[in-house]
């Protein structure tokens, strides 16, 4: 005998319509590396480093590298030793955070300024050290909105979340306008 067939689906009118209420929405984004870095990237530049990519110069690993290295991180002295062990490397540090090959990247350490992010009238030297990439470890915990190493939610990460969930409401909004 033939297998009995499959009921049919209910009629749509059986069907009730989700509830805006099913699910509470959490208060903190997804984490995301590249807004997260970006904004650690920030402080960087802020602080006198103008790299921005993952290119370096000097063959040392940069703060934006070290903005990077912190996301991956569990804390501060954890990537702090990564940003020491890539120094030590010289000109290129592949960067493993995991056994998934898309989380690889190559950082090329010997580049000129115009290479790693620094526009012709920024001064470079401060990449040209052993200690950028581990300013971009410690400057990591300190970006308001992006939760590096695990650290609490404060009150004014909530603040950056909120203005950030309300302006892509606003978008979502107008696109459907």
């Amino acid at each position: 005998p033939p297998p009995p067939s499959p009921s049919p689906p209910p009629p749509l009118s059986l069907l009730s319509p989700p509830s805006p209420f099913s699910c509470e929405p959490t208060p903190y984004p997804i984490p995301d590396l590249e807004i997260d870095r970006g904004a650690c990237t920030a402080a960087c530049n802020e602080a006198g480093h103008c790299c921005s990519t993952n290119r370096g110069i000097c063959a040392y690993m940069t703060c934006s590298a070290g903005c990077h290295v912190a996301w991956h991180s569990a804390d501060e002295d954890d990537c702090v030793a990564t940003c020491e062990a890539a120094n030590i490397g010289g000109c290129n540090f592949k960067h493993e955070p995991s056994n998934d090959a898309t989380t690889h990247v190559l950082f090329e350490n010997c580049f000129g300024a115009d290479s790693c992010g620094c526009a012709a009238e920024q001064d470079a030297s401060s990449e040209c050290s052993f200690e950028a990439c581990a300013t971009g470890c410690r400057l990591a915990k300190g970006v308001i909105g992006s939760i590096f190493y695990g650290r609490e939610v404060t009150d004014a990460d909530l603040r950056v979340f909120g203005a950030a969930r309300d302006r892509a409401e606003s978008e979502l909004d107008a696109s459907l306008d």
